[in-house]
């Protein structure tokens, strides 16, 4: 049973950046699209469309899931909104559980800026003592900037794991130039 998607680093590469997890738990219970939250120094900003407030944050275990756990981010309203997740800076993969209230896809679009780079399509299946559907959905191969989740039934999403495409350093000529 996968709870949580884990944190992942890379030790043997200083300048590689480590994963950051949006699981809400700092996000206070109640809170509505549109909102910021800040993961490992990453900051993702949480918007809803056509309905404002859409989503909220709130306990999952009032909905009797199996892989979301603690606080997840839940679309409450009615179904047909989208849920975008948008960062100031380039990403190279995002992954995170979701549940569906009904056997419909989730799907995962992801931009860079205006162009959609690609996509994910994913039908959960409901896990044993469960009630919805749940999965896993993610993307990578392309950077990206903003994803947009959409799915034809209600749908609650938790442990965003979001890895930064690393910004890499100029490195000094080897060997240095002597001076004269």
């Amino acid at each position: 049973m996968l709870a949580r998607v884990a944190r992942r680093s890379n030790s043997s590469d200083s300048r590689a950046p480590s994963a950051a997890v949006f699981d809400f738990e700092t996000v206070a219970l109640g809170t509505t699209t549109p909102f910021s939250s800040t993961a490992d120094g990453v900051t993702a900003s949480f918007s809803s469309a056509p309905g404002v407030g859409a989503f909220r944050v709130d306990n999952a275990s009032a909905y009797s899931f199996v892989t979301l756990q603690g606080r997840t981010l839940i679309e409450f309203a009615t179904n047909g909104n989208a849920l975008t997740v948008a960062v100031g800076q380039s990403l190279g993969s995002v992954s995170m559980n979701f549940a569906t209230n009904t056997s419909s896809a989730l799907t995962l679009v992801a931009y860079q800026g205006s162009n959609a780079v690609g996509s994910s399509v994913v039908t959960g299946s409901v896990p044993a003592g469960g009630a919805f559907y749940e999965g896993v959905v993610g993307f990578s191969g392309a950077s990206f900037d903003r994803i947009v989740l959409s799915s034809s039934a209600l749908f609650a999403v938790d442990n965003m794991d979001v890895t930064p495409l690393s910004t890499a350093a100029v490195p000094a000529p080897w060997p240095p130039c002597p001076s004269r």
